[in-house]
């Protein structure tokens, strides 16, 4: 891993219509320093997109129907967009030519997408009553699921949390099992076992049922600041991208590598700083959506506004005060696990190598999130960025 010592500040600029016809300004200044990176040309990576967007259809179909539902197809290119900037250059440059590889990426954005459809699903029952059994028993099956213990599809269908989740407006039992065919293909891709998926399996749990707290009903607004940022780091999906890749990598980060303080650490920032991202450039959708139907919405700034009774543009500035600071922490810290080597003093030169591997993938994950998002239909972002200064440190 190459820690650049550039970083830059990248001026956003955007809007958000008022039903009053008045505007809210997005305005401010996002440090950007390593792990980011910037793509000067996204278009060069458009052939690979548009097989993989052909694929992950024809792959999904085989259960649903979306060919004739173009915000479906939308939300697949925006997966497969965000998708292959969270794994390697290295795989994206081969991916066409390599069959494997391009099995696995299929994969992986398959996985994306759905994760996507079933947020969604659970997205429109919050305020109501079955909101927070849809979400737990969501997660609980989908952990069953990807620790292999269906044999096959009809014992899936007839476990009582599918037959839960069957009754829930929005949701169809395919969903699931599109998911169960994702993790029967990494049976034959990758040879997975329930010890390999473990890890995996516990993310697919959490991203879902850590959506309520103990079975409340979206009361985000009333818990303590710093477990509202505990459950948010865990559900924004951070865990569920990054352990599906160290899947497919085949990277097996043991106990020595995960119980590691500086590891572990740098995963919960990475988490964050994901959630910090997404909050800030999901914000026109997302306020938009609040004053269309009035849903209390999981973000933070408008939690913020709520909150602390702050004006949109003190908890926007906020939000990005907090990004900064975190990621310059972030590259810091990166910066000294690779380094010092006594942070690795009691692991074997196999658990060093996984310890290098497996944070380059935490950071790789980070990467392009700026631009992705940028790029996504899905958050209707809307605003302009440039680099309004560069310093170097």
């Amino acid at each position: 891993m190459n820690i650049h010592d550039n970083i830059k500040v990248l001026n956003i600029q955007g809007s958000v219509k008022l039903r009053d016809t008045k505007e809210k300004f997005i305005a401010g200044n996002l440090t950007f320093c390593w792990p980011y990176k910037w793509e000067s040309d996204l278009s060069i990576w458009q052939t690979l997109v548009d097989n993989v967007v052909d694929n992950v259809i024809n792959y999904v179909n085989q259960r649903l129907n979306v060919n004739d539902t173009s915000r479906l197809i939308s939300l697949i290119e925006d997966a497969t967009w965000m998708a292959i900037f969270t794994i390697s250059e290295s795989w994206r440059k081969v991916a066409l030519d390599n069959d494997l590889i391009f099995r696995k990426i299929v994969l992986y954005v398959v996985h994306f997408y759905m994760l996507y459809v079933l947020d969604d699903v659970a997205e429109k029952m919050v305020g109501h009553e079955g909101h927070a059994s849809f979400v737990k028993t969501c997660g609980r099956l989908l952990q069953k699921i990807y620790m292999l213990e269906f044999p096959n599809i009809n014992a899936l269908k007839e476990h009582p949390y599918t037959q839960s989740l069957s009754v829930s407006p929005n949701f169809n039992e395919k969903y699931v099992i599109v998911f169960f065919d994702v993790v029967e293909d990494l049976k034959t891709l990758v040879y997975v076992t329930p010890a390999t998926m473990k890890y995996l399996a516990s993310s697919m749990r959490y991203v879902f049922e850590l959506q309520t707290w103990y079975g409340s009903e979206k009361c985000s607004h009333l818990l303590d600041s710093s477990l509202r940022h505990d459950l948010r780091s865990y559900v924004i999906g951070y865990d569920v991208l990054v352990e599906f890749v160290l899947v497919v990598y085949e990277i097996q980060a043991s106990s020595k590598v995960r119980e590691s303080f500086y590891w572990d650490r740098l995963y919960r920032s990475g988490r964050k700083l994901g959630y910090l991202l997404n909050d800030i450039f999901s914000i026109r959708k997302e306020l938009q959506e609040f004053l269309i139907d009035g849903k209390r919405i999981d973000n933070g700034i408008l939690l913020g506004m709520e909150t602390d009774n702050l004006t949109f543009e003190e908890s926007l500035q906020i939000q990005l005060n907090h990004h900064n600071a975190l990621v310059l922490q972030f590259r810091m810290e990166c910066q000294g696990a690779l380094t010092e080597d006594d942070v690795t003093f009691d692991m074997d030169d196999n658990d060093r190598g996984i310890f290098i591997q497996s944070l380059d993938c935490l950071t790789t994950m980070l990467s392009h999130l700026i631009q992705t998002h940028l790029k996504m239909e899905r958050y209707k972002t809307d605003v302009t960025c440039r680099f309004k200064h560069y310093c170097a440190k």
